[in-house]
């Protein structure tokens, strides 16, 4: 719990190999095995993980068919080896879990759930660490208000059975703030996420150094992120890159997915030169991470392609084919309705419209409307699409009603995100250009002075 991963790894391997000397697996062997495993997860060696928990869980299925033969009715063997295949099972769910196979995970999660629960009975710490987890396969596949309700049932019966500070009762927290932060319920997730870290660093389990105090800190990033506060965002996300990096190490897949994220932040602030160091750094320790952080590496090479697009004299026959590679591999690796899935066909449809090819506006209007369908018409994601999407068409075809649109576009984010949001005052500010194109000057100057005094006060 402490976070020392590669001391406990050196230990571990010196238990395991003291019962692996023995004939037969026991259960507390096998288990050994399986938190090994695990471990290797914790320090980003995922395909050793994969491999290692594949085994041990293959080897306790055996052990309960054994049991079962040849116990002659000796159900306490069946029933012990039952409880060590659910903790198997749990680990393995946890292994997929980070390598991001939720539906293979989930499954995995509920075999676990059944036979942990029939076992240990419903109030135990290991049967609501099964409860947490499936909160995390909910959220991580966009089934956003289950995620909610999951994480709602799990906290209370955690609260008054281990207590409020326990590490469980944190991590799941965790899992409330993401879903917060993915419903827009930005409040909620600040006031959330504040808490969560104090708690976290001031926690024995945890303490300032641990990754799951890291992990907290950037969720707070996150969320300030979200609500459009780059300074505070900017100041969490740093001071978790740095502490990371001493704990977990540059290339470790956590760190890798801190600075692919990282930046995106900068990407999206139009920091072209900041951006492509930071793509560039990660993308250069390639061979070593591409086996374990493969999806974040992709992530950093969508984000290269927006900044090879956006960026002055840029090739945008390079960014396309950059952000078309990233594209299908994240579409396949977390369906067609994701929401990471839907932000980079958006970035490469933008890509595509650039070099007016044809078709790119269909693309646009395709994940708009899909956008609010999976997310709602009140996320901040589909206001945004809704808003460029108006502007390409107002720049394609000066139709007066896409200027409506803009209109309205800019009263939900005024209204939902505040009239200090960034994407507020970028609705702000393109609203006022379209009004200059059309003659209606007046409009146009109120709403560019406000954007001004917007700025001034935010920089």
């Amino acid at each position: 719990m402490q976070g020392l991963y590669e001391q406990g790894k050196k230990k571990l391997i010196a238990i395991n190999d003291a019962f692996s000397s023995l004939q037969q697996a026991t259960d507390v062997g096998l288990l050994t095995k399986s938190t090994l495993a695990l471990l290797f997860g914790h320090l980003g060696k995922y395909e050793e993980a994969l491999k290692r928990s594949k085994e041990v869980l293959q080897l306790a299925l055996e052990a309960v068919e054994k049991a079962k033969k040849g116990g002659k009715g000796d159900t306490a063997s069946v029933t012990r080896q039952r409880g060590a295949l659910g903790s198997i099972q749990y680990d393995r769910a946890e292994v997929l879990t980070y390598v991001g196979r939720y539906v293979e995970a989930e499954e995995m999660n509920t075999q676990a759930l059944e036979n942990i629960q029939r076992n240990l009975g419903s109030k135990h710490v290991s049967t609501l660490n099964c409860w947490s987890l499936k909160a995390r396969h909910l959220a991580a596949t966009s089934r956003l208000p289950e995620a909610e309700e999951q994480c709602q049932k799990t906290l209370k019966v955690m609260r008054k059975e281990i207590g409020k500070e326990h590490p469980s009762t944190l991590k799941t927290l965790g899992v409330l703030v993401y879903v917060y932060r993915l419903q827009a319920r930005l409040t909620e997730a600040l006031d959330t996420a504040k808490y969560l870290l104090e708690k976290c660093r001031t926690s024995d389990a945890f303490g300032e150094d641990h990754p799951e105090t890291i992990s907290s800190m950037w969720q707070l990033a996150e969320v300030y992120l979200a609500r459009g506060d780059f300074k505070n965002a900017l100041h969490y996300q740093d001071q978790a890159v740095k502490l990371a990096d001493k704990v977990l190490g540059k290339v470790h897949p956590t760190v890798v997915s801190y600075r692919a994220c990282l930046a995106r932040v900068y990407c999206n602030r139009g920091n072209w030169a900041h951006t492509a160091t930071l793509c560039v750094d990660i993308l250069k320790d390639y061979g070593v991470i591409i086996s374990e952080a493969f999806q974040d590496v992709v992530s950093t090479m969508q984000c290269l392609g927006v900044t090879e697009r956006e960026r002055l004299h840029g090739n945008l026959e390079v960014a396309e084919e950059i952000q078309t590679k990233a594209h299908e591999y994240i579409e396949k690796k977390l369906g067609k309705n994701h929401a990471d899935t839907l932000s980079s066909k958006w970035d490469l449809a933008l890509t595509k419209l650039k070099r007016n090819q044809d078709g790119a506006l269909s693309e646009l209007e395709h994940v708009t409307a899909s956008r609010r369908r999976v997310l709602g018409e009140d996320h901040p994601d589909t206001l945004a699409a809704r808003h460029h999407l108006s502007v390409a068409k107002f720049n394609m075809f000066r139709n007066l009603s896409e200027l409506a649109e803009q209109a309205e576009v800019l009263r939900l984010c005024i209204h939902l995100l505040g009239e200090e949001h960034p994407s507020t005052n970028s609705a702000r500010i393109d609203l006022s250009n379209g009004y200059h194109l059309v003659g209606m000057l007046t409009d146009a100057e109120q709403l560019l002075l406000k954007a001004l005094k917007v700025q001034i006060k935010t920089l």
